[in-house]
C-alpha cells in the first residue's frame, strides 16, 4: 500500500515537473516569435557608363572622358558631379571645378537639374574667360548627358549668382552647348575680330549670327544685307588698334577703337566705340543697335 502511494507521488511529481518545462518552452518560443530579426542593410549596387566633361590640357575647350560609375542610393547625377570635382582619369584633361568644392545637393524637376555646391566653387576658381566656360559646361554638358536633364541650374549656397566669375552669370539655367567640346569658347573680342572679318570677305549671313537681337527690334537678314552691301560699308579691311574689355549686369561690354578702310578707297577712324555683348546659349554674341 506504501509502495503504491509513493509510486502516485512520484508519477504526480513527474507530470508537474514536464507540464512546467512544456509551458516554460512555449513561453520562450513566443518570445522569440515576437522579437524582430535584424538583418544587415545591402542595398542593390548600380553599374552604368557615362560621359564626363573636362577642360582639355590648357582647358580653353571641353574633351569628354568615358567612365564606369557604381552607385548605390545616390542617384546618377549625384555621382557625376562627385565624378567631376574628383577630376580626370586622363593625365592630358583638366580639372574645371575646384577640388575644395562640395556638393550639397543635386535635384532633377522636370527637365532642370538644381545643383547647389558650397561657396568654394566661386572663391576658389582659378583661370580667365574660357576657364570660366569650361568650369560651368562641364557641369551642363555631363548631366544633360543623361535623359532626363535638358538644363542645369548652379547655385553656390543656395544663390543665384548674377555673374560667376568675369562675364557668365548663374541666374538662369543653362543649356547643353556642343560647340565648346572640342574647339576653343569664344570670347567677346575673338567674336569681333570674326565679324570684322566676315564683313571684309562679304560672308554678311555668317556676320549676321553673330548678332543678337532683341524682341523689340524687327530686324531680319534681308535688312542687314541691304545695308552692308550699300557703297557706304561695303568693307575691303578693318584694323583694331586698341580695345578695353568689361562686365555689364547682362553680359559684357567692348570698347574699341579701329580703322575701316572701304573698297572705294576711303578710310575711316573710330575712337571708343562700345559694343555690348550677351551670352546666348552658350555663344557671345553682339547685341544689335538700331541701323
Amino acid at each position: 500500500m506504501r509502495k503504491n502511494i509513493w509510486l502516485l507521488l512520484f508519477l504526480i511529481f513527474l507530470f508537474i515537473t514536464l507540464m512546467a518545462r512544456c509551458v516554460s518552452v512555449q513561453f520562450f518560443d513566443n518570445q522569440i516569435g515576437e522579437a524582430p530579426i535584424e538583418i544587415a542593410p545591402y542595398p542593390e549596387r548600380t553599374v552604368e557608363l557615362v560621359n564626363l566633361y573636362f577642360g582639355n590640357e590648357n582647358n580653353e575647350f571641353l574633351v569628354k572622358e568615358k567612365r564606369a560609375i557604381e552607385r548605390t542610393i545616390e542617384s546618377t547625377e549625384e555621382v557625376i558631379l562627385k565624378e567631376l570635382i574628383n577630376g580626370p582619369r586622363e593625365k592630358s584633361y583638366s580639372l574645371t571645378i575646384p577640388q575644395q568644392t562640395r556638393l550639397f545637393s543635386v535635384t532633377t524637376v522636370n527637365g532642370t537639374s538644381y545643383v547647389n555646391l558650397s561657396k568654394e566653387f566661386a572663391t576658389n576658381f582659378f583661370g580667365g574667360e574660357k576657364t570660366e566656360a569650361t568650369t560651368i559646361y562641364s557641369i551642363v554638358n555631363s548631366l544633360t548627358e543623361l535623359r532626363n536633364v535638358k538644363r542645369v541650374q548652379i547655385l553656390v549656397e543656395g544663390e543665384r549668382l548674377q555673374t560667376y566669375h568675369k562675364y557668365l552669370s548663374l541666374k538662369e539655367p543653362y543649356s547643353r552647348n556642343e560647340k565648346i567640346i572640342g574647339k576653343p569658347f569664344q570670347t567677346p573680342i575673338e567674336v569681333i575680330h570674326d565679324y570684322f572679318k566676315h564683313l571684309e570677305e562679304g560672308e554678311y549671313r555668317r556676320a549676321f549670327d553673330l548678332i543678337y537681337r532683341p524682341l523689340e527690334y524687327d530686324l531680319d537678314y534681308a535688312i542687314f544685307f541691304h545695308f552692308m552691301r550699300s557703297s557706304k560699308v561695303n568693307v575691303k579691311e578693318i584694323s583694331i588698334t586698341t580695345y578695353n574689355m568689361t562686365k555689364t549686369p547682362e553680359g559684357g561690354k567692348i570698347i574699341l577703337d579701329y580703322i575701316e578702310e572701304l573698297n572705294n578707297g576711303n578710310v575711316y577712324e573710330y575712337k571708343d566705340m562700345e559694343f555690348l555683348f550677351i551670352n546666348d546659349f552658350g555663344e557671345w554674341k553682339i547685341v544689335y543697335k538700331p541701323i
